[in-house]
C-alpha cells in the first residue's frame, strides 16, 4: 500500500472511531499518522496538499463545499493551482481536532437524525400520477388574450 494511501486509511479509522464514540482510540490513530507525517526532522512534507474531498473525509464531513468556504475565509491554508483548489495536510489537521471542526461534525449529525424521519430508504417508491399536466408556457392561449 502506498505511504499517502495508508495515511488516509488511517484517517478514516480514527473517523469512524469517533463515530463509534471512541475518542480516545480515535486521538491514538490521528497521533500515529501524525508521526508519520513528518520527516526525522520533525518537519511536515512540504507536498502534504489535499484535494477538498480527501479534506472532508480527514476532517470527517460530507460536504465538501463547506472545504472551499474556509479556506476562502481563511479557517484553511490553500491556494489553487490550475483552477483547482488545494489545501494543506496541516490546516486541514488542526481544524479536524478545533471547534469548527466537531461543530459542523455535530451540524451534520443533527441534520441526519433530523432529516432520518423522511428518509425512505431502500423501499421502492410508486411513479408520480399526474391527473393534469397544466398548460405550458409554450402553448397557444395566452391568458391575456382572453
Amino acid at each position: 500500500m502506498e505511504r499517502d494511501a495508508a495515511l488516509r486509511q488511517l484517517d478514516a479509522v480514527a473517523n469512524e472511531l469517533d463515530r463509534l464514540g471512541k475518542a480516545g482510540l480515535a486521538e491514538r490513530t490521528r497521533d500515529a499518522a501524525s508521526a508519520l507525517r513528518h520527516d526525522r526532522n520533525g518537519h511536515i512534507d512540504a507536498d502534504a496538499m489535499l484535494s477538498p474531498a480527501e479534506a472532508a473525509e480527514i476532517i470527517g464531513i460530507r460536504n465538501v463545499g463547506m472545504i472551499d468556504r474556509w479556506s476562502r475565509e481563511g479557517r484553511l491554508e490553500g491556494c489553487r493551482v490550475g483552477g483547482k483548489l488545494c489545501v494543506s495536510r496541516r490546516s486541514v489537521e488542526r481544524l479536524r481536532d478545533g471547534p469548527v471542526g466537531a461543530g459542523y461534525r455535530a451540524h451534520e449529525h443533527e441534520m441526519d437524525y433530523v432529516l432520518s424521519e423522511f428518509d425512505a430508504g431502500d423501499l421502492e417508491l410508486d411513479a408520480p400520477v399526474t391527473t393534469h399536466a397544466g398548460r405550458r408556457p409554450w402553448d397557444a392561449g395566452d391568458a391575456g388574450e382572453r
